[in-house]
């Protein structure tokens, strides 16, 4: 319901999320369970499933198995840590390219569109009126306000801090994502274990 809430919705399955899955001990033995390259929880858990998935194991969706979780209030800190795990949406791209991109990609990209839109039409704001070029700072300005306030509603950013916080997250994630890429450059796509 907001910013500062912790939640999932998984209403349609293709989303593999340890919350809410089962697996056989054969299959997590046969792709050696969990990568501890993520140091944290966020995508260690699609990770796994994408490895089973490479093996040509399956992994069904069961709408009638129900997970009943609290919805944590982890307080304004958790847009940092947030933004922190997007250091390993990179790992994942690398260790799986065509599963990221089918099933991932959609619900976690690297760079959301709408956070895309901000930066440009921020960055194409600041160059205008370095250069006084008005007529392009005017509406530059009325745009990334419009992208601002896109990005705190679907933060569901609605007093100061959480909009300043809103604003300012595609930088953070952005720093985060780059040293991703840096950290994990050298990783290679998963092959199937025989």
């Amino acid at each position: 319901p907001g910013t500062l809430t912790h939640q999932m919705h998984n209403v349609t399955g293709g989303l593999y999320m340890t919350c809410n899955m089962a697996y056989r001990r054969d299959a997590v033995e046969a792709v050696g369970a969990f990568d501890e390259r993520f140091e944290t929880a966020f995508l260690e858990d699609s990770d796994l499933a994408f490895k089973v998935l490479a093996r040509g194991g399956k992994i069904p969706f069961a709408p009638e198995v129900l997970a009943h979780h609290l919805v944590l209030h982890h307080g304004r800190r958790k847009f940092w840590r947030d933004a922190r795990k997007r250091m390993y949406v990179p790992l994942v791209m690398r260790k799986h390219p065509q599963l990221y991109r089918r099933l991932l990609k959609p619900v976690v990209p690297a760079f959301p569109a709408i956070y895309v839109e901000e930066v440009l039409s921020l960055l194409t704001m600041l160059m205008a009126i370095l250069t006084h070029a008005w007529a392009v700072a005017i509406p530059a300005s009325a745009l990334t306000g419009i992208s601002l306030r896109r990005v705190a509603h679907a933060l569901r950013a609605r007093d100061p801090v959480s909009i300043l916080q809103a604003s300012t997250m595609p930088f953070v994630q952005g720093f985060w994502v780059s040293m991703g890429w840096l950290r994990f450059a050298r990783v290679q796509p998963d092959v199937p274990r025989k």
